[in-house]
């Protein structure tokens, strides 16, 4: 396989440098090359001042950590949420502005120029302390698409949700193919859409299908269905399985389900995206 990726996400907790680094020379003795992290807050943001907390890694200390991991065949992977997951951000009032629904802090309105622009400046500051030519825009978890007037009527010109969801996401994919980024998305929404739709997506962009049902250790229906959908329509896809904090499968079942459809050849990569929440309030 690839590209075998782990997600840590650092949103319940910041990493010190000791953890991250003993981190990254334990998954190199596994054979894992590739290691994708979900920053939030725990990054110093040159462009958005304010927005880190005292824990954050400067770039400077990234840089470092991307050619320490690299030495031992890993690459490291920035994942910058760009319209949900954002409660981090949005709970702040600088941000406040840019929510999709002002009552809530999950989403930002991707009709609002502001919000592409403040992910242009972040994605920038990632990019200059990452290497690889692949980053995460995340994508999933867009609850409140269309609530906002300007949402709602774009949608309505569009043709849908979808269609809004698309126009925005493919603006972002566009932008960091021109600063040479293979983009991976997470395929919440993606998987809903009609295949037309998903042809609306670079053919270059990677798709991250997850499943963290434990499905008896095999790579069901619920996954091959999936899987020969994307496969279809010519996708790049990447599974995703995922051992949570408070877990409700034994063992290591979702794993192996996902082994199994590797072993089929439906794959490039897999991600082990590890959550230190189980759930964001927003």
């Amino acid at each position: 396989l690839p590209f075998r990726a782990v997600h840590l996400d650092m949103r319940g907790w910041p990493p010190t440098r000791e953890y991250i680094e003993r981190t990254i020379d334990k998954l190199a003795r596994y054979k894992i090359n590739t290691l994708i992290l979900e920053y939030e807050r725990h990054f110093v943001f040159n462009s958005q001042h304010g927005l880190a907390t005292k824990e954050a890694f400067p770039p400077n200390y990234v840089a470092e950590l991307d050619l320490y991991a690299k030495d031992r065949g890993i690459t490291l992977v920035p994942l910058l949420h760009c319209i949900g997951n954002l409660n981090y951000l949005l709970r702040l009032d600088p941000y406040k502005d840019i929510r999709e629904d002002p009552r809530f802090f999950q989403q930002a309105c991707p009709t609002n120029q502001a919000t592409m622009d403040i992910f242009i400046a972040m994605a920038e500051d990632l990019i200059s302390a990452h290497s690889s030519d692949l980053f995460h825009i995340g994508g999933d978890q867009a609850r409140f698409l269309g609530v906002c007037p300007a949402c709602k009527n774009r949608a309505k010109i569009l043709g849908g949700r979808a269609s809004l969801y698309l126009e925005y996401v493919g603006k972002i994919i566009r932008y960091l193919k021109t600063r040479q980024r293979h983009v991976l998305v997470w395929d919440d929404l993606i998987q809903k859409m009609t295949d037309d739709q998903i042809t609306w997506l670079p053919n270059d962009s990677i798709i991250c299908f997850w499943n963290y049902a434990g499905q008896g250790g095999r790579a069901t229906p619920a996954i091959l269905t999936v899987l020969d959908r994307y496969k279809q329509l010519g996708r790049r896809v990447w599974g995703t399985g995922s051992r949570l904090p408070m877990t409700k499968y034994e063992n290591f079942d979702n794993i192996d389900a996902w082994t199994e459809a590797a072993e089929m050849g439906y794959l490039e990569g897999m991600i082990l995206a590890t959550w230190t929440r189980e759930y964001t309030l927003g």
